[in-house]
């Protein structure tokens, strides 16, 4: 099954976690999952909410401060999060 740009809106931060948890149900690996927005846009919270549904134990937070974050988890050891900062404009 191959999924290409779909487009899922919604309308809080729980709905987010809860779309992003349902999706983790279905990847397998060599899934790529793109997330892109402005700050405060969501990819965050979704990125939490798939990790949950992976179970992943330990605390999803931004990457704002750091290039990648990465997170694996027991019961599927093959798959891995990587939670990164792109940038499309040079800062400054």
């Amino acid at each position: 099954m191959e999924l290409t740009d779909r487009k899922i809106t919604s309308l809080n931060v729980e709905e987010t976690q809860r779309i992003a948890a349902a999706l983790a149900e279905v990847v397998v690996p060599g899934t790529v999952i793109a997330l892109e927005g402005d700050l405060g846009a969501g990819k965050t919270h979704f990125t939490q909410g798939l990790a949950r549904g992976l179970g992943v134990g330990e605390a999803v937070t931004s990457p704002t401060f750091n290039v990648m974050s990465v997170y694996a988890w027991k019961m599927r050891s093959s798959l891995k999060i990587s939670h990164s900062m792109t940038m499309s404009k040079p800062m400054g």
